[in-house]
């Protein structure tokens, strides 16, 4: 046999071989699927259309991956949840089918990835506790996404970048889940399905670029506030608390709930009307006084007035000093002797019956005097009072306890309290001091005689402290 004829028998050979191989396997893949065929993520290669039914619709060692951002993933196990697939013959012969068993060589060096609509089922309670139980949903490290935001850094207002977050939507994920495991699918990217809560504001936002420049407008402002012998100041983010930054008309307007609670606050620090004192008395002891509701002496704001004169310095975008506003004033300041009672005052003793008027620390007259008498609620009021004003010749009236009326002219008038106590000289009162309030008392002024309630009358100003204890 010539080499040319057997060359053309081995030739002949093979191609006889190839083309039954062939054939073989067109019957093959005419029942079964092409060898690397995946469907919904579950390898079925080779396998019948009953085995890869079986396959897919067991839940045996099968999970959903989530995966998250950076390039984490978590899993939920199918059992976990109960989950069932019904898979239809119809639609997995449709598959082979489709798979065109002439061209099976083609896959034998590739991978088909099928996909194919389940009629699946699974707890839905269980899911929703699995998800719940995953790091990335409950987890320490879960971090929040802040917004774009204009802050106050060491060179001024800036705008700080907004910070993305790892945070999930729960509803959008569950979502997303559940979407998955109806379509049969193994695998949720969850960022590009949408799930990560996201910042609403962006560095790049224009509101955000106005409302930067109209913080810079009043960055540099310093409000002085002088509360008469005391200050404070607002600047930066305190000032900027108490504004409202309108990015709409690029206009700057006072926050009034804020700014109320701010002046309420200064009135609370540094009113000293209705608080108690610690006062010296005549014979180096010290006395607690003050702190009733018919104290009329100390600092008292009008917070209305104070309120309106820091509003118009704060959105001026200048630096400036204000004067609060004070309804009542204490003529002793705020820390000198005795406090804001300071070193000239009248003080009274009711247990002594007894008055020592001081002068720049130093005692210009003392004298014996008579209180209110104490029943029927005409005890003389104790707090710390001030001479609101002064008035010759007055006639005093009022109404006693058992309801009859009285009038008394007096030639020296000194109220201290809203109600009608005051220092008066009383020209019936034969005597003073000792015990005689107890029968003789008065309605609840201070009885004097007349060259006492004289001298008073003319040494002393309006708004004099009186401390009565």
């Amino acid at each position: 046999m010539n080499k040319k004829k057997v060359i053309w028998i081995s030739v002949l050979s093979v191609a006889g071989a190839l083309a039954a191989v062939y054939g073989i396997g067109c019957g093959y893949y005419s029942s079964h699927l092409m060898p690397h065929t995946v469907i919904n993520g579950t390898a079925v290669g080779n396998d019948t259309a009953a085995k890869a039914m079986d396959a897919l619709a067991s839940s045996e060692g099968k999970v959903i991956t989530l995966v998250e951002k950076d390039d984490k993933s978590e899993t939920i196990l199918l059992d976990d949840i109960d989950y069932q697939a019904n898979v239809s013959t119809a639609a997995m012969k449709q598959v082979i089918s489709s798979q065109s068993a002439w061209k099976w060589p083609a896959y034998v060096f590739k991978t088909s990835n099928e996909t194919m609509d389940l009629d699946v089922s699974y707890d839905e309670t269980k899911l929703e506790e699995a998800l719940s139980a995953l790091n990335c949903i409950s987890g320490s490290n879960v971090v929040a996404p802040v917004n774009a935001h204009v802050e106050r850094g060491t060179n001024g207002y800036e705008i700080v970048a907004e910070t993305e977050g790892n945070t999930l939507d729960k509803d959008k994920t569950l979502t997303a889940v559940k979407t998955a495991l109806s379509e049969g699918q193994s695998e949720v990217d969850l960022d590009a399905e949408g799930c990560y809560e996201e910042p609403t504001i962006k560095s790049d936002d224009e509101a955000l670029t106005k409302e930067l420049n109209l913080m810079k407008s009043i960055e540099n402002e310093v409000i002085t506030i002088d509360l008469s012998g005391a200050t404070e100041t607002l600047s930066g983010d305190a000032l900027v608390d108490l504004l409202n930054i309108n990015v709409d008309d690029a206009t700057i307007t006072v926050n009034d709930d804020k700014m109320t609670a701010y002046v309420d606050s200064l009135a609370e620090k540094y009113n000293t009307i209705y608080t108690q004192r610690t006062f010296t008395a005549h014979d180096g002891s010290t006395v607690t006084v003050g702190g009733g509701a018919t104290d009329t002496y100390g600092w008292m704001m009008n917070k209305d007035s104070t309120k309106e004169a820091i509003a118009a310095a704060a959105v001026s975008g200048q630096s400036q000093t204000v004067s609060a506003f004070w309804d009542v004033t204490a003529s002793g300041g705020r820390n000198g002797t005795n406090g804001d009672i300071g070193n000239t005052y009248i003080e009274v003793s009711i247990s002594a019956q007894h008055l020592w008027y001081y002068k720049n620390g130093s005692l210009v007259l003392e004298s014996d005097v008579i209180t209110g008498k104490p029943e029927h609620g005409q005890d003389t009021p104790t707090g710390v009072f001030r001479i609101w004003k002064k008035e010759q010749n007055a006639t005093l009236k009022g109404t006693a306890w058992d309801g009859s009326t009285w009038s008394s002219p007096v030639a020296y008038w000194m109220p201290i309290t809203w109600t009608g106590v005051g220092l008066h000289d009383a020209t019936w009162q034969s005597a003073f001091g000792g015990t005689l309030y107890y029968t003789r008392g008065s309605h609840g002024c201070i009885n004097l005689s007349y060259s006492v309630a004289q001298s008073i009358f003319n040494a002393v100003d309006v708004n004099t402290p009186v401390v009565i204890y």
